[in-house]
């Protein structure tokens, strides 16, 4: 890789690392009456992928410690009261969307 090669693909992971820890960080749920997903559950899911993250750099390579088997293939309970379906399932595929884009970015300056 070109030294300005080398330096795009930093960039531009950086940007998108950064986009995809706020959206983490800063996902919020409407609960619903019935039928909503186990918001405990939910959050120890999302603090996971926060763990994960912190426990290595902040931007250092998350395509790799958040694929996307693991946001396609976790599981919530339902509960009475629970977080909106819809909006964590709508959720869950805007994650894994940003870790695609993280990968393209991975594979296009490789």
């Amino acid at each position: 890789m070109t030294e300005n090669k080398g330096i795009a693909f930093e960039e531009a992971y950086k940007v998108m690392a950064k986009k995809l820890i706020y959206i983490i960080e800063n996902a919020k749920f409407n609960r619903v009456r019935k039928g909503g997903y186990d918001m405990d559950q939910v959050d120890e899911f999302l603090d996971s992928l926060m763990i994960e993250i912190d426990r290595h750099s902040k931007h250092e390579r998350i395509a790799d410690l958040i694929n996307t088997t693991k946001i396609v293939n976790v599981l919530f309970d339902k509960q009475k009261g629970g977080y909106n379906m819809g909006e964590i399932d709508d959720f869950l595929d805007l994650l894994e969307m940003e870790v695609e884009g993280l990968n393209e970015v991975k594979l296009r300056f490789m």
